[in-house]
């Protein structure tokens, strides 16, 4: 026989049993009163604690839910700040801008159940895009280590930056397109150069230690970081400005001090939507104001002289 839970959905309840617990109460064809119980996820479980994503990252969660048999109820998604990160129904999530929200699975039986998680989206110390781990080091000491579960990667380098692939099985490297090899090149023991701007070089090798096949897209800025390398900008006392740095992608600004206030006492350093830095304020006087900034495990020197 089923139970009167499941028979209330259907509208008319054929059969019912008398219980003490109940949601809800019915009257038959013969007016005898009858009380219909109905059970209700108890916990939400997602599979991850938190996540860390960049604008435009996607990382897909899954949830279970407890007692097991109601699994088939399942659980809805949503985001509360849509503006930092999206979440679909299937519950990929995606970065849009930076800053942090809460992703919520709710089981859709209206019992309450529910549980989140934080995502941040920032590019602070990445020096990544996409589903990947970042590139780890600084300077000519960059390396790619993707988990042994990772068969897919999007690294994101300047152009003149090299960087070293892990656990890939020596001459196992091939080119989806083979004119990439002048835009990355990779030799025979997984050294990548970042040779010419590319929006994405597809690279695949063998992972030495289980044998599958993984996917490499190296996209590549136009921009080469050198040590010490400086970048001017000229604007006007009085002005305000904005200095668009989309090739500061993964870039974080260290003032040695704060005497660049004497100049251009409202400078601002922050990103968009997109992930691209902006450089803003209005110059009180004549001067330059020198910011150094570290990007892609280098260091250079951004100058802006107040005319």
């Amino acid at each position: 026989e089923m139970a009167v839970s499941e028979l209330a959905e259907y509208g008319d309840v054929i059969f019912a049993k008398v219980t003490t617990e109940s949601e809800e109460s019915y009257t038959g064809d013969n007016n005898d009163l009858f009380k219909v119980t109905q059970d209700y996820i108890d916990e939400v479980k997602v599979n991850e604690g938190s996540l860390e994503l960049m604008p435009g990252e996607s990382r897909t969660l899954s949830a279970s839910v407890s007692p097991e048999k109601l699994a088939d109820i399942g659980v809805y998604w949503f985001s509360t700040d849509e503006n930092v990160a999206v979440v679909d129904r299937n519950g990929c999530v995606t970065g849009i801008g930076m800053g942090s929200a809460k992703i919520i699975a709710a089981a859709n039986d209206g019992g309450g159940a529910k549980a989140e998680i934080t995502v941040k989206v920032d590019t602070y110390g990445r020096a990544a895009l996409g589903d990947t781990d970042v590139l780890s080091g600084q300077g000519k000491k960059l390396s790619l280590d993707l988990p042994e579960d990772r068969l897919e990667a999007v690294v994101t380098v300047a152009k003149g930056n090299k960087f070293m692939i892990l656990n890939a099985k020596p001459k196992s490297f091939t080119y989806d397109v083979p004119g990439d090899k002048k835009l990355v090149g990779v030799s025979k023991k997984g050294k990548v150069s970042a040779k010419k701007a590319s929006e994405g070089a597809v690279i695949r090798y063998e992972d030495a230690r289980t044998g599958k096949n993984i996917k490499l897209t190296v996209r590549v800025m136009e921009q080469k970081f050198t040590e010490g390398k400086k970048l001017t900008s000229n604007v006007t006392v009085g002005t305000a400005f904005d200095i668009s740095a989309e090739l500061l992608l993964n870039a974080e600004f260290k003032p040695k001090n704060e005497k660049y206030k004497e100049v251009i006492p409202d400078l601002k350093y922050e990103t968009d939507k997109k992930g691209t830095w902006h450089i803003t304020g209005t110059p009180a006087k004549k001067g330059t104001v020198s910011i150094p900034v570290y990007a892609y495990g280098k260091k250079f020197v951004m100058k802006i002289k107040a005319k």
